[in-house]
């Protein structure tokens, strides 16, 4: 459980790494000035309906960068990068970007594959 809790650890450091060292969002997308993104988790073909919800994005100050870790706590080396498709929306200014994403994470020591999916909307606004 301890060994667990490290790799744990150590991806949340990898990521804000990651983050601090990434393009800001109001450099990329200047004349963008909010952004909310509605998350749902989806495992196999279905919904984990508990674990909708909404993220409201700081433009000043995020990161160009879109990372969502797996809702499957089972999952390693999971997760949602849909960096490119939000980015792509917004540098075309679409005032909504949807898309989806598989997992490419495994679940436990039979190293299976993750069977977690990423539904999400990301709505913005220009000036």
């Amino acid at each position: 459980m301890f060994h667990r809790h490290n790799e744990g650890a150590e991806r949340m450091r990898q990521r804000k790494e990651a983050e601090d060292q990434a393009p800001r969002l109001s450099d990329s997308c200047p004349t963008l000035q909010t952004l909310r993104l509605q998350l749902r988790f989806r495992r196999g073909e279905t919904r984990i309906e508990d674990s909708a919800h909404v993220k409201i994005v700081v433009v000043a100050r995020a990161p160009a960068m879109f990372f969502v870790p797996c809702a499957d706590k089972e999952c390693r080396e999971g997760g949602h990068d849909i960096t490119s498709m939000v980015m792509d929306g917004l540098r075309r200014k679409q005032t909504t970007v949807t898309g989806e994403d598989a997992c490419h994470g495994t679940l436990g020591s039979a190293q299976s594959r993750c069977s977690g999916s990423l539904e999400f909307v990301a709505t913005a606004t220009y000036g």
